[in-house]
């Protein structure tokens, strides 16, 4: 991971996403929310997250997208909240 909490290598994404997901399947989250950015590796995430999820016997709530200008990145980290996600990846 990188710096707070960020997944910082494309190559190393689907493990740890299996990781972060199946840990808080065992801790007793089931709904889980992403917040992700709109780029191709965004796209990477989304599909790691979807994934793990579906491993873990999880339900998404939601996947945020979001373009990459901090001033654009409140509603969607709203919309994540307000999704009813125990989990926000």
């Amino acid at each position: 991971m990188g710096g707070n909490g960020v997944i910082s290598s494309a190559s190393s994404l689907r493990p740890k996403s299996n990781r972060i997901v199946s840990y808080a399947a065992r801790t007793g989250h089931t709904a889980f929310a992403a917040l992700v950015p709109k780029t191709a590796y965004g796209d990477k995430v989304t599909a790691a997250f979807r994934d793990s999820v579906m491993r873990a016997g999880g339900r998404i709530a939601t996947i945020q997208s979001f373009d990459e200008k901090a001033e654009l990145v409140g509603m969607p980290a709203r919309n994540a909240a307000q999704s009813g996600a125990d989990f926000q990846f």
